[in-house]
């Protein structure tokens, strides 16, 4: 999908600040969407592992994301 469209779908929202940068945001929906997205992930980084990476390794969602951010949202997956 492009942003217009996930925009359009109420997935994100698209802000200007007063320098004229334009940021992506995630709505409440959008919000809800990355349990399903990093599950997706998760399927993927294990079980095609050949095909994701190139040492052909499995790996973790922890190794995967390693921003705290991210590791945040991942660690409330595991929480639900």
């Amino acid at each position: 999908m492009r942003l217009k469209e996930l925009e359009r779908d109420g997935i994100i929202r698209k802000t200007e600040d007063e320098d004229l940068v334009v940021r992506w945001t995630l709505t409440e929906k959008g919000e809800d969407t990355l349990p399903i997205l990093t599950r997706l992930m998760a399927f993927g980084s294990k079980w095609y592992a050949k095909e994701v990476f190139e040492d052909k390794v499995p790996r973790s969602l922890n190794e995967i994301f390693t921003k705290p951010e991210a590791q945040e949202i991942v660690q409330r997956l595991y929480e639900s």
